[in-house]
């Protein structure tokens, strides 16, 4: 199958633009604009509790860093929501469209909201994902997050989730 440009007419929809970005994830600020189509990305991605009313108000938070990465299209087709206390991070929630998975967009989404945070200061971050999502956990493992805990049945009270850890900025390596 040949390759194509990144230059090529706008796809038909941001998974479809993802596929052909298989190298290069450009991630933008997200925006109030954003709101409404990243809720339905959350949906997609059976992460409960992030709606666009939810996500506008930590848009307008000036401690929540929100990423998101888009298609020739420019229709959103991953994000990153984190959010900085203090001098640590937290990654609340990264979501990639189906069609976009496994292609290093989650990696530049979370890669890119950790530079931030350590440029703001940030010297830790931390997160939880469920037990059971063995390629994120493996996603967080590549970006230099370990296992630091568990909290059993975090997750609808049914599923324990994986407590993750990283140092962030010059004493990283």
């Amino acid at each position: 199958m040949a390759r194509r440009s990144l230059r090529e007419p706008a796809a038909r929809s941001a998974a479809g633009d993802a596929a052909r970005e298989t190298t290069s994830h450009p991630v933008a600020r997200a925006v109030a604009s954003d709101a409404a189509a990243l809720a339905a990305l959350a949906r997609e991605s059976t992460v409960p509790g992030w709606s666009e009313a939810s996500l506008l108000a930590a848009f307008a938070d000036s401690q929540t860093i929100a990423r998101v990465v888009r298609g020739a299209s420019g229709a959103a087709y991953g994000f990153v929501v984190a959010r900085r206390a203090a001098d640590e991070v937290e990654v609340l929630l990264v979501a990639v469209a189906k069609d976009a998975r496994r292609r290093g967009a989650g990696s530049a989404l979370v890669a890119a909201a950790l530079a931030d945070a350590a440029r703001a200061g940030a010297v830790a971050a931390h997160l939880e994902v469920r037990a059971s999502n063995a390629a994120a956990i493996a996603l967080y493992t590549r970006l230099g997050f370990i296992a630091v805990g568990r909290r059993p049945r975090y997750y609808d009270a049914t599923e324990d989730a994986v407590r993750m850890s990283r140092v962030l900025g010059p004493q990283a390596s």
